[in-house]
């Protein structure tokens, strides 16, 4: 595989794409500050740093909204005092929990929510399928039913959730809602570990909750295809998705299988994958990946 379609190959299975190089991994965050709140105390969050002016006035505005909604919502509450919590700070995301109490009893909540690259906040529906059997699993989780309005943030083990009637805060693991994930953006939020055939016979190491995305050249015009070996029943790993790039610069060559997979639990088990057609019991190439999940 080459280096520029594996980047192809990560790039268009997380949108978030960050280039796939260990000066990449290591990138800071955005510079998070705090200034002080009008006829208030405690303080709030804004960034810095960011050498496009124009799209750190554009986070900075999302986050006053944030702000004077919350604000809004308090009207008539007296000495209310503001504090926030950064759950996620990546290269292109951010994610804050903005909260407010008036004598030490919790007054309200907003999440924050922001890509770093294009300035834009993000609701609950944006990252996951938001249908009814999602909010029941949380529900399941929280031992509550949240709502697409409850205020929530991300950090890189799951979704915060603030109860507004009593300000309980709860957290539900990604490794509880693999089902529901937008693959397109979970690299914002969650840690996941891009993997090739150069892994074979090796192992990995991996933490609950986190992805394993394996990329595989294939060239499925000669009717060969991977298939993952022995999926049913595991109980540290589940099967979130699969997808296939095309290698568009030469009609034929083939292109790029990638595989997701989410760690469920702690324990040992192994990815098996075998190149063949479907009609053949033979493979002509196996990958097998140790992975050891904490």
């Amino acid at each position: 595989m080459t280096d520029n379609l594996k980047l192809l190959a990560i790039g268009l299975v997380f949108s978030c794409f960050l280039p796939f190089s260990p000066l990449a991994e290591a990138s800071p965050g955005t510079t998070v500050i705090s200034r002080g709140v009008e006829s208030a105390y405690g303080e709030v969050p804004e960034v810095d740093g960011i050498t496009d002016t124009a799209l750190q006035t554009k986070i900075n505005e999302n986050i006053s909204v944030a702000i004077n909604e919350l604000t809004a919502s308090l009207r008539g509450k007296k000495d209310l005092n503001y504090s926030y919590q950064v759950l996620a700070n990546r290269p292109i995301f951010l994610s804050i929990m903005l909260k407010a109490d008036t004598n030490g009893a919790f007054a309200g909540a907003r999440g924050i929510n922001v890509d770093v690259k294009t300035g834009e906040s993000y609701h609950l529906n944006d990252f996951f399928k938001a249908t009814p059997d999602f909010f029941e699993q949380l529900e399941k989780n929280l031992g509550w039913r949240p709502t697409e309005k409850t205020p929530f943030a991300l950090s890189e083990q799951g979704i915060r959730f603030i109860r507004e009637a009593d300000g309980e805060e709860q957290q539900v693991g990604y490794e509880n809602i693999f089902n529901w994930l937008d693959l397109g953006k979970s690299g914002y939020y969650i840690n996941y570990h891009p993997i090739t055939a150069e892994a074979n016979g090796k192992l990995l190491r991996v933490k609950t909750g986190e992805l394993a995305v394996l990329m595989l050249d294939s060239n499925r015009t000669t009717g060969y295809a991977w298939q993952l070996k022995g999926e049913a029943n595991n109980p540290v790993l589940q099967f979130v998705g699969t997808s296939y790039i095309i290698n568009s610069t030469r009609i034929g060559s083939g292109g790029v299988e990638v595989f997701t997979f989410g760690v469920l639990k702690p324990g040992e088990t192994t990815i098996e994958m075998e190149y063949k057609r479907p009609w053949e019991k033979q493979a002509i190439k196996t990958v097998k990946i140790q992975l050891v999940a904490e």
